[in-house]
């Protein structure tokens, strides 16, 4: 079989469907590569989830046995709310390349155009155990967002202006979003 048998409108689609198929295979390599990095985010999230409320339960008991020897405040109960868990922040490459173009037109006006891009990469390294890793440069603590206290003694003001007091300077959190309220000694289970 010879060109000429083939014609020149097949030879072109199928000179089209091996360019098509070449790129489609380039493509997918890229996209293993985005696969296995998704795993260790996975895993990463796993963690957090799982350390989020034993961070929240070791909080709130070291509020509470703070507040407890506060004057007048007596048997302490905390309860914390939070907005978001151990936020990881990756090391990026970010290489900027410009380009600056000038141009004069027939009637001698200048014209200058300056095109600018940025790509912006996660550097990742592989460990000991040949896991592909994000490189973090730091690991910022969980936000509390809300407070709410019941206390032996929370009806008396001076105690809960001392509590309130306490778990903004603690929190840095504004005084709307704590409560402190009087415990009912009948309906307590411990």
């Amino acid at each position: 079989m010879t060109i000429k048998d083939i014609g020149l409108k097949n030879l072109i689609i199928i000179l089209i469907c091996g360019i098509f198929l070449i790129v489609i295979s380039v493509s997918e390599l890229f996209v293993d590569k985005k696969d296995k990095e998704v795993p260790i985010l996975n895993k990463a999230e796993e963690e957090n989830n799982v350390s989020k409320d034993a961070y929240i339960e070791k909080m709130e008991n070291k509020l509470e046995n703070l507040l407890e020897k506060t004057s007048g405040a007596g048997d302490v109960q905390v309860m914390l709310t939070v907005e978001s868990m151990n936020e990881q922040v990756v090391l990026k490459d970010i290489p900027a390349d410009s380009e600056e173009m000038s141009e004069t037109d027939s009637s001698g006006v200048s014209m200058q155009n300056k095109i600018s891009s940025n790509e912006e990469n996660t550097v990742i390294f592989e460990d000991s155990d040949g896991n592909m890793m994000s490189y973090i440069i730091k690991e910022l603590e969980p936000t509390i967002t809300g407070v709410v206290i019941i206390a032996e003694g929370g009806d008396n003001i001076a105690v809960q202006n001392e509590i309130i007091g306490a778990v903004q300077v603690l929190f840095d959190i504004p005084i709307h979003k704590i409560k402190v309220m009087k415990m009912n000694n009948e309906n307590i289970n411990e």
